[in-house]
This record gives structure tokens, sequence and C-alpha cells, in this order.
């Protein structure tokens, strides 16, 4: 499975990349339609935790927060960088923050077909993450032994550090049809693969696996529409 998400990851970004550029040089000769704006989103994300502590191996970590973004791009093909905020649900027996960083290609297939945006539009999303686990509790140090849980705050351990290629597919909703403003509902789910993992000595050997990802929001901003004159080359004798 991880070879089949970093392989499809790794043929989206390129093609992402081609595409981009192909559209780019064939719309210089005529128009070119392009917007920038924000996102807003809200969402879950699912891990299973493998560690030499006891208390954590084999946890199943969920994680509610939101994340906000810049993104770019035009209707065919999208560029966004995002920053979140994770913390670990109350069903969750350990306590374990998130900050995640984002960077991500997203494909609209209909649009690419038909070259005109529709008011439901699926999306393939592909990117690379950088996710920042910050553990807190009882149970590595000197607090394994003798805890001290009349301290309403729990100590922060240390930290795991991964990076992962991410592939995914979502659905779009465009509420606003107007010439020069956007409005777009989405959700979208993400599946993935670790590239690198590095943690704290407190947490010496603990690793995140299985992440998956479900988002909702809302992204907002504006179309920009440049016209370019046609060049000619007139060769002389």
């Amino acid at each position: 499975m991880k070879k089949i998400i970093l392989n499809a990851t790794s043929c989206l970004i390129a093609l992402f990349a081609t595409l981009d550029f192909n559209t780019s040089i064939a719309q210089t000769y005529n128009q070119k339609k392009d917007h920038i704006g924000f996102s807003v989103s809200f969402g879950a994300q699912s891990n299973k935790i493998e560690s030499e502590h006891e208390a954590v191996n084999d946890m199943n970590l969920h994680e509610e927060g939101g994340s906000i973004g810049l993104l770019w791009g035009n209707n065919m093909i999208e560029t966004k960088l995002t920053v979140g905020y994770y913390y670990s649900a109350a069903r969750v027996p350990h306590t374990v923050d998130l900050v995640n960083l984002e960077s991500a290609f997203q494909f609209y297939p209909l649009n690419a077909i038909s070259g005109r945006t529709h008011k439901v539009e699926p999306y393939l999303t592909s990117g690379l993450a950088a996710n920042n686990y910050k553990f807190h509790g009882f149970y590595a140090g000197q607090d394994a032994t003798t805890p001290n849980y009349s301290v309403s705050i729990e100590p922060y351990l240390g930290n795991v550090t991964t990076y992962f290629a991410s592939l995914g597919a979502g659905l779009q909703i465009n509420l606003l049809k107007q010439h020069a403003n956007f409005v777009k509902l989405f959700s979208e789910v993400n599946y993935q693969s670790a590239l690198y993992q590095k943690s704290s000595e407190l947490l010496k050997n603990t690793r995140v696996t299985n992440p998956v990802s479900i988002k909702v929001g809302v992204s907002f901003g504006l179309n920009r529409l440049h016209q370019f004159d046609k060049v000619e080359i007139v060769q002389i004798a």
C-alpha cells in the first residue's frame, strides 16, 4: 500500500506540473484566467501509534481541529499551502497535539475535459505534508514512576516529526458565479504514507502510522483575467 501511494503521488505531482505548464503556454497566446484566495477547513485525522512505551503502543489516535491556507491556480490546476492545528479527541487516553504543514496540488478533471466551470466538481489531490506530533503525559521520563496527578496540565514529553506523501479525492461546490469573485465549499479525504520519521529522546522508536484525514471547508478569493497579444515572428531575408 505504501509503494502504491508513493508512486501514485509522484505521478500525480509530475502530471499536475506538466498540465499547469502546458496550460500556461497555450493561454499566453490568448487569455489567461486564474485565481488567488484563501481557505478555511475543519476536520479529523485518524492514526495509529507504535512505540516502546506500553501506554501509547497500538493506541488509536484521533485528532480534531482545523487549518487555514493560501491557494492559487486556474480552473484545471490549483496549488494550496496550509497550516493546521489539531488536538486529540476526548476518547483518546493520552494527549497528543498536532501541527500540520501541507503543500498540495488539486486537479479538476471535468474542467480539463470541458474547459468550463461546473456547479459541482470532483477533484484529485496529491502533495507533501510535515506533521509535528507533540506528546503530553506521565508515561515517560521521571514522571513515569512518580506521576503527579494533582497537576491539571500534563507535562510535555517530546515530539514525533513525520513527513508524508498524500493522495486523496474531494468534491467542490461553486456557490458564487460572479466574474471577479469566487466562494467554494469543499470536502475531501486523504490517505498518507510516511517518507521519514524522527522522534525525540523520551519517545525513541515512536512512530505514527496509517494516517487518514477528512476535511470540510470553504475557499474564497478573486478571479483574474489577463489579455495577451499574439506574438508574430517575422523572418527578414
